[in-house]
């Protein structure tokens, strides 16, 4: 097999490999998004995993998260995101097919592939650049929402309510302590929450950590030293998926342009070729050479008079009197 045809299969398989695994995720994301979440944010530690007992002394309860933007907008660029690569990954296949042998079918293919690869790839661009922009306001927006609700002022204020209860699924779900770290605790009443311990402590079988996280009394190491926006981290992440998608899609342009400009790999059929015998070996055709014609043979031929030509038989009147007065001169 040619090694460019080799590696558009390699590139090929791994656009669908992405594709797929893109619907399939944002799938679960639109469908299900409590479950994902949790999944992408503590491995198989979900809320649903811990013990009734431990939910009500942690104050930890399962959130509907369906309604948050975040999830909403993530599920649908996975989606569309899928969609778009699987929609360039197909033709892929069909090109290749066509590639196996000479066919004229081939270079149309894989030019139309090209062009659609290149747009489809512009509205990749569009998409991501637009999602990474708007996943990179959230410090922003979170600041803006916490300057009227405090986590050292609202926090247990007057009992586990709604803002309590999600701050506490927040910190276990992404195993951290505050939006901005403990500091946010720092002159609450109350002082740090059980739901900063660490998320091994909360999710273990170790009763007495547990106890020591709900009377306030745990060492410092058992509580959490991270911050909820540490899942902007995930920024880096989904830019690099992003980056490697592109960059795919690019090779696989390149390799096709490269196809292009190689007639001889694309085997492209002798119609396409200048007109000659199909059945001759290279070296026949190249011993043949042009006939050359000379441009005064293309010009019509000149007629020139014809002149009587003399014989014996037939002779001038000029010459015949001549002939007679000699005879008559000497007959005298």
């Amino acid at each position: 097999m040619d090694c460019r045809r080799l590696a558009f299969c390699v590139l090929n398989v791994l656009l669908t490999v992405v594709s797929l695994a893109a619907l399939v995720l944002g799938g679960l994301v639109t469908a299900n998004p409590n479950y994902v979440a949790t999944i992408l944010a503590t491995g198989s530690n979900t809320v649903s995993s811990l013990s009734g007992d431990t939910r009500e002394d942690f104050q930890i309860f399962e959130l509907n998260i369906a309604d948050i933007e975040m999830y909403r907008r993530a599920g649908i660029c996975l989606i569309v995101v899928g969609i778009s690569v699987f929609g360039t990954a197909l033709p892929g296949w069909v090109t290749w097919w066509f590639l196996r042998k000479p066919s004229v079918t081939a270079v149309k293919m894989l030019f139309f592939y090209i062009v659609l690869l290149t747009v489809l790839a512009t509205v990749q661009i569009g998409l991501i650049g637009d999602f990474l922009d708007w996943y990179s306001k959230i410090p922003d927006r979170m600041r803006e929402y916490y300057e009227t609700h405090t986590l050292e002022n609202n926090y247990n204020e007057s009992g586990p309510g709604d803002f309590s209860l999600n701050v506490n699924l927040l910190h276990y779900v992404y195993d951290c302590c505050g939006i901005f770290g403990q500091s946010d605790f720092m002159n609450s009443p109350t002082g740090l929450p059980p739901s900063c311990c660490k998320q091994s402590i909360i999710s273990g079988d170790d009763s007495t950590k547990k106890l020591d996280c709900m009377s306030g009394g745990a060492r410092d190491d058992y509580y959490s030293q991270q911050a909820e926006l540490k899942v902007l981290k995930n920024l880096t992440t989904i830019g690099a998926i992003a980056a490697v998608i592109l960059l795919l899609q690019a090779v696989q342009v390149i390799i096709g342009v490269l196809f292009l400009r190689d007639p001889e790999r694309v085997r492209v059929a002798p119609k396409l070729l200048p007109a000659t015998n199909v059945h001759e070996t290279p070296a026949t055709s190249v011993k043949q050479k042009p006939v050359v014609t000379s441009s005064v043979s293309a010009l019509p031929p000149i007629r020139t008079p014809r002149t009587p030509r003399l014989t014996s038989d037939v002779t001038h009147p000029i010459q015949t009197a001549r002939t007679s007065g000699t005879s008559f001169s000497s007959s005298r």
